[in-house]
């Protein structure tokens, strides 16, 4: 049986090729855009509203707090991937489905701000 340094497992790397972490290896690994707080939120729930889960009835503890942090953060011209960034279609879209089918007031004219002629 190999040993855990010459495993040939895709998961694990050989001891030898471990990068030991420390400041200059965690700022390769930083993101480029941080926080993205409401894209996540937007999207989390927007997959549960795919997935036929966002009104089941176990998860309305944490996904009713979090639908109307939701709707208090939608701006007229729409939803940024956080409260620091300008609004963007794809966030926006999302946000306003998750909204609309949780019976939730959803202004569908922030989708104006994005459209465009061509």
């Amino acid at each position: 049986m190999p040993s855990p340094s010459t495993s040939s497992s895709p998961s694990m790397l050989p001891r030898d090729e471990i990068i030991p972490l420390n400041a200059a290896t965690v700022f390769r690994a930083s993101p480029t855009v941080w926080p993205i707080s409401r894209f996540e939120q937007s999207f989390a729930l927007y997959m549960l509203l795919i997935a036929g889960l966002l009104d089941h009835p176990a998860l309305q503890d944490v996904v009713r707090p979090q639908i109307d942090d939701l709707a208090g953060a939608m701006r007229p011209d729409g939803l940024g991937m956080s409260d620091f960034f300008k609004p963007d279609g794809d966030d926006t879209a999302a946000a306003l489905a998750v909204l609309k089918a949780a019976g939730r007031p959803a202004a569908f004219a922030a989708m104006n701000t994005f459209k465009s002629d061509d």
